[in-house]
C-alpha cells in the first residue's frame, strides 16, 4: 500500500483486515463508507482499505488521503482492529490509567482488565504462563480476562499481563507494561477487598503502570484464615438473605440458529431479521438488568458485516451502553458483550 494514497468515490477497494471488497460510496470527515456485494455500505478507515482500481474519469467528490504517519500492528492472527478514533484528535492532558481488577464471587473469582484512560490498549493475559485472554480495549472500558473455578483467584501461582498502550494523537506508543504478579493465597484475605469505583462488589485493584504492581502480603495463617472466613460466612447466612448474583445471557444470532428454513432470503433480508432479533434480545435485558449484569452476541466472523452493522446500531441507538469483545478464550473475535446493568457517564 502506497503511503497517502488517495481516495475518491467510485474506486474499487479491499479490505485489509477482513476478506472482502466492494466501491467506495460516499467519503465524510472520518469514514470512508464502503458499498459491498450484499447492498450494505460499511463504514471503515481509511488506514483499513487499499485501492485495487481506481474509478477512471469518475469526479472525485470529496479525496481524502491516507494518514500513515502513525500505525500499530500487534500482529495477532485474525485481529480485527476496529478502534473507534479520531486520527486528528489534539494530543494533550492525556490520562493513562490502567489496573487488574479481581473480584470475589460465589464459587469463583473474575479477574478484569480496566482502562479508564484515554489510551488503547492491545493487551495479552496469562495465568501460570498459560494463554488467558488477548485482546483490545477502548478508553473508559474494561474487559473480563480470565474466570476461575471453585478453588477462586488462589488457584494460579501467578498472572502474566503485557500492554501496549498508544493514541492516534501521538506518534509514539508508551513504554510496554509487563508484570509478572504472583497470586496464590495471596488472594485469599478478605481485607484485600475493598468497596471501589469500577464494581459493585468489593474488589482487589491493581495498578498496573506502577512499576512494581503486586498483590499486597497479609501474613495471615493459612489455617487461622480458613477458620475465620468459615466462621464469618456461618454468622452472615443466619442474618442476611443472599442476593441473588446476575447472569450472563448468550444469544446466537447466526442465521440457522434463528430460522429453519433461509431458502428464498436474500442476504439483506437474514441481515435484517438479525439486527432485529439483536435488538429485541437487548431490550429484553434492558427490562431485566436488575437480574442480568450482561449480555454476549454471537455473530461470528464470516465477513464481518453483522459485526459491524451490530456495533453501529449499539454506537446509534445505545450510545449509553458499554461494549467489548466477549472473552477471546471462549468466543475468539466471534463475539461482542454488552453490559447492560453499566450506564456510560
Amino acid at each position: 500500500m502506497a503511503d497517502n494514497q488517495e481516495l475518491n468515490k467510485g474506486d474499487k477497494v479491499r479490505f485489509l483486515n477482513e476478506k472482502g471488497e466492494g466501491v467506495i460510496a460516499r467519503i465524510d470527515k472520518k469514514y470512508v463508507h464502503v458499498l459491498v456485494t450484499e447492498g450494505f455500505e460499511i463504514p471503515v478507515l481509511p488506514s483499513e482499505i487499499v485501492v485495487v482500481e481506481k474509478a477512471g474519469n469518475l469526479a472525485a467528490d470529496n479525496p481524502i488521503r491516507q494518514n500513515t504517519g502513525f500505525q500499530v500492528n500487534y500482529n495477532y492472527a485474525g485481529r480485527e482492529d476496529d478502534f473507534e478514533y479520531t486520527q486528528d484528535e489534539p494530543a494533550g492532558d492525556l490520562v493513562n490509567e490502567l489496573y487488574l481488577g479481581v473480584v470475589k464471587l460465589i464459587g469463583k473469582s473474575e479477574i478484569y482488565l480496566i482502562n479508564p484512560g484515554d489510551y488503547y490498549i492491545y493487551y495479552h493475559i496469562g495465568t501460570d504462563h498459560h494463554f488467558a485472554d488477548a485482546g483490545k480495549l477502548e478508553p473508559g472500558m474494561q474487559a473480563l480476562v480470565a474466570t476461575t473455578g471453585n478453588e477462586g483467584a488462589g488457584q494460579w501461582g501467578s498472572i502474566q499481563i503485557q500492554c501496549l498502550c498508544f493514541h492516534p494523537s501521538e506518534r509514539q506508543t508508551q513504554d510496554i507494561i509487563s508484570h509478572d504478579i504472583k497470586t496464590g493465597i495471596r488472594l485469599m484475605p478478605d481485607l484485600l477487598y475493598t468497596e471501589n469505583e469500577f464494581f459493585d462488589e468489593p474488589a482487589l485493584i491493581i495498578n498496573l503502570l506502577d512499576k512494581y504492581a503486586k498483590v499486597p502480603e497479609i501474613k495471615v495463617n493459612k489455617e487461622v484464615l480458613l477458620a475465620e472466613k468459615e466462621r464469618e460466612e456461618e454468622d452472615k447466612s443466619s442474618r442476611f438473605r443472599k442476593r441473588p448474583e446476575k447472569e450472563t445471557v448468550e444469544v446466537d444470532l447466526h442465521i440457522d440458529k434463528l430460522i429453519d428454513n433461509v431458502k428464498g432470503m436474500t442476504n439483506h433480508e437474514m441481515l435484517t431479521f438479525q439486527l432485529n432479533h439483536f435488538r429485541k434480545e437487548l431490550e429484553s435485558a434492558l427490562q431485566n438488568k436488575d437480574r442480568i449484569s450482561r449480555i454476549v452476541f454471537i455473530h461470528g466472523i464470516g465477513n464481518g458485516t453483522l459485526k459491524l452493522q451490530l456495533r453501529k446500531q449499539l454506537d446509534d441507538l445505545y450510545p449509553f451502553l458499554y461494549y467489548q469483545d466477549a472473552s477471546f478464550a471462549e468466543y475468539g473475535f466471534g463475539a461482542t458483550m454488552v453490559m447492560v446493568d453499566r450506564i456510560r457517564r
